[in-house]
């Protein structure tokens, strides 16, 4: 071809056209060849995309479940406190019982002492008249015999010798040393002292409020629960999960209450979880477990409820005179929607980080714990904003809301996030008050029962404007140097 091509065209023209050729093909070689290599590198840029995504999951995950093991941690750390707290609390009452138990039976052994004291005296005294009466027998004897002359002596003798009359007066003085001694008297009782009422319940209010929560748990009688209550006593239901508005019971209807409650769950359980109170009143907060046996009135046969309950307690006598019950039911019906809600509590707190407490400088606030539930409730009503109601808490402080219309799922707040919640009451109430109903306490604890009311104004839980809200709630709060370290909320809405 080359040789055919020369006769026409120069050779040199030629080799330069074959040669343009091969650079031609070598060119698009090297055209195809980058394509490849950028193919390759995209390729791996998008592996080593997806690789770095999978290791940012993974480490997200880890994250996730590390948040979540601490705030497991977290929970069993309060829940051991508390247990810790309810154990020591138990404990001390268990002492007092203890003392005044070994306080009354010291008086017994004291009475037992002063009446074996006297008996001994009485028996001395006996005894120092027996010597006597023997000591006068034998004088007279002797004297007689010494008056007399020897024959008579002598023909007495037989019969009536002083050895024979002595013997026989020292064995009755013996007989009588043998006699038991008799009964003895009941001690004769004041005529001013007013006598006990009969109770069934000889302890302390705390220890009928136990076994009354005890008895809830069993499958005791309708009439065995109606015992704990005095004929005139009264028992209040707020509004909660199975109930719309607020019902109150006499006597006959809490027997007829406890009797459908038998027939409703077939199985139930109240767990107590902290107790307060002084005189003739007790506060005790309780858990609740049960499974629905039969359809009917709201509720579902085999639905499983969990409850937090607070139940406020007035005796009189050693009985029930009044009751009041704050139910918050947890809103799972299920296993599954347990978990979702558990685990959405779980995450929100572990969020919370408690801020350090205040160093040994700052000063405690002044009055007693009363006084200052007293003050936090006035600046409630007085709409005092975040700052100023964060100032009654401890930087660790804790506020948990128990399950409510309001907040179906409950919440768990550390200090800013009680001041937030705060900031958003405020917008969404154009007033609030909380009227105080009740109080009462120990140590560290306040419970107080309180009528709140609001006006909603718009967003929030209820975005009507101008639509009036109420509840009955009970707040119990736990105080550490005059600061709340803890507060719950049982609210009826």
């Amino acid at each position: 071809g080359v040789a055919l091509l020369s006769q026409l065209t120069p050779l040199h023209l030629i080799h330069s056209s074959r040669t343009r050729g091969v650079l031609r093909n070598l060119a698009s070689r090297l055209k195809h060849l980058r394509k490849a290599a950028d193919a390759e590198a995209s390729r791996a840029a998008r592996t080593r995309a997806q690789e770095e995504a999978v290791a940012r999951a993974a480490v997200m995950e880890a994250e996730r479940r590390a948040a979540e093991e601490a705030a497991r941690r977290d929970a069993e750390e309060v829940a051991r406190r508390k247990a810790v707290e309810d154990t020591r609390k138990q404990a001390e009452e268990e002492a007092v019982a203890r003392r005044e138990a070994e306080e009354a039976e010291r008086r017994v052994a004291k009475e037992a002492e002063r009446r074996a004291a006297e008996e001994g005296a009485r028996r001395r005294t006996d005894e120092d008249a027996a010597r006597r009466m023997a000591d006068e027998v034998m004088a007279r004897a002797a004297a007689d015999e010494a008056a007399e002359g020897p024959d008579v002596r002598a023909a007495k003798l037989p019969h009536d010798s002083i050895g024979s009359r002595i013997r026989a007066a020292l064995g009755r003085i013996g007989e009588w040393f043998r006699e038991p001694p008799g009964p003895t008297p009941p001690l004769t009782p004041r005529t001013d002292a007013v006598a006990p009422s009969p109770s069934i319940f000889p302890d302390s209010n705390f220890e009928a409020a136990r076994r009354y929560i005890d008895a809830l748990s069993s499958t005791a009688t309708p009439e065995e629960i109606g015992a704990y209550f005095v004929t005139t006593a009264s028992q209040e239901e707020f509004p909660h999960r199975f109930l719309r508005t607020s019902l109150t019971r006499g006597l006959p209807e809490i027997i007829e209450a406890r009797a459908r409650t038998l027939t409703v769950f077939k199985s139930q359980r109240y767990d107590l979880t902290g107790a307060t109170g002084g005189g003739s009143q007790v506060a005790m907060e309780v858990r609740f477990q049960g499974t629905v046996g039969s359809t009917g009135d709201g509720f579902v046969e085999g639905e499983d409820l969990e409850a937090r309950l607070a139940i406020f307690l007035k005796f009189a006598e050693g009985r029930i005179l009044r009751q009041r019950s704050y139910a918050c039911f947890e809103p799972w019906s299920t296993q599954a929607e347990r978990r979702v809600i558990l685990d959405e509590r779980l995450a929100l707190a572990g969020q919370f980080v408690p801020a350090a407490p205040k160093g040994l400088g700052a000063a405690a606030p002044q009055g007693s714990n009363f006084d200052r539930a007293r003050s936090y409730l006035d600046a409630l009503n007085a709409r005092a904003d975040a700052e100023t109601i964060s100032s009654f808490f401890a930087p660790d402080a804790v506020q948990e809301e128990l399950p409510n219309r309001l907040t179906p799922a409950g919440a768990w707040r550390d200090l800013e996030a009680i001041k937030r919640a705060r900031i958003r009451g405020l917008k969404t109430t154009s007033f609030e008050q909380y009227e105080l109903m009740g109080a009462t306490g120990g140590g560290s604890q306040v419970a107080l029962e309180l009528h709140w009311t609001a006006t909603a104004a718009g967003g929030g839980a209820d975005p009507e404007p101008g639509r009036r809200l109420e509840a009955r709630v009970a707040m119990f709060l736990t105080f550490r140097d005059g600061l709340i370290v803890r507060q719950r909320n049982y609210n009826c809405v």
